[in-house]
């Protein structure tokens, strides 16, 4: 029998100078994290044996400013930075770790539906692109580096904003949909890597 215990701390938000008639400009920060450990516990018969191994740690920033067209249509640029360590193997008392530092470019779109008097749903698609550097950990001694590309879209089609001040709103993102290609040249069969997620952030 396998019971599973997992631990896992997130952080993430966003917010952003308030505006949403024509011509007004509007200027957003996005910010997260998210690290944990898990653990496993293994019973045969009765004996027990426990283990414990980390999960993926990752940290991002990410800017961005936007423009009105229209009155409540949004057209927003995001530049950001983001990080992910990804433990693979056990050597010795430490783990291996696949570590990626990438920059990204996020063109979106986005509409303000009013629900209540400071309350607005704002549906959202863009596009993520990628450039970054991943480092595969052979041993505690030995690493590679290796390039990458990544493109890929997605959808929020849950997310509301509310508007504490006149010039501040906070988001909040309660489902995405996202599909993701990435190319690293050079890395065994010229890893070619295609994913599709469902996330939840705040």
């Amino acid at each position: 029998m396998k019971k599973l215990f997992i631990i896992i701390a997130v952080v993430l938000f966003s917010t952003s100078a308030f505006a949403q008639n024509k011509g007004d400009k509007c200027l957003a920060i996005g910010a997260s994290a998210s690290f944990g450990t898990m653990k496993m516990s293994v019973t045969n018969g009765n004996q027990s044996v426990n283990s414990k191994e980390p999960m993926n740690t990752t940290f991002g920033l990410q800017p961005g400013i936007g423009f009105f067209p229209i009155d409540n249509l949004r057209l927003e640029l995001c530049v950001g930075v983001g990080f992910q360590s990804v433990p693979t193997t056990e050597s010795g008392s430490n783990w291996l770790h696949n570590k990626t530092l990438a920059a990204t470019l996020q063109p979106s779109v986005s509409y303000y539906f009013k629900v209540a008097d400071r309350l607005y749903y704002t549906p959202e698609i863009g596009i993520d692109l990628s450039l970054g550097t991943t480092e595969m950990e052979q041993s505690t001694y030995q690493s590679t580096k290796y390039k990458s590309y990544g493109l890929g879209m997605y959808g929020s089609f849950c997310a509301f904003e509310f508007k504490t001040t006149e010039k501040l709103a906070l988001g909040l993102n309660i489902g995405s949909i996202r599909y993701l290609h990435v190319k690293m040249p050079g890395a065994v069969n010229n890893l070619d890597v295609i994913g599709n997620e469902f996330s939840f952030s705040l």
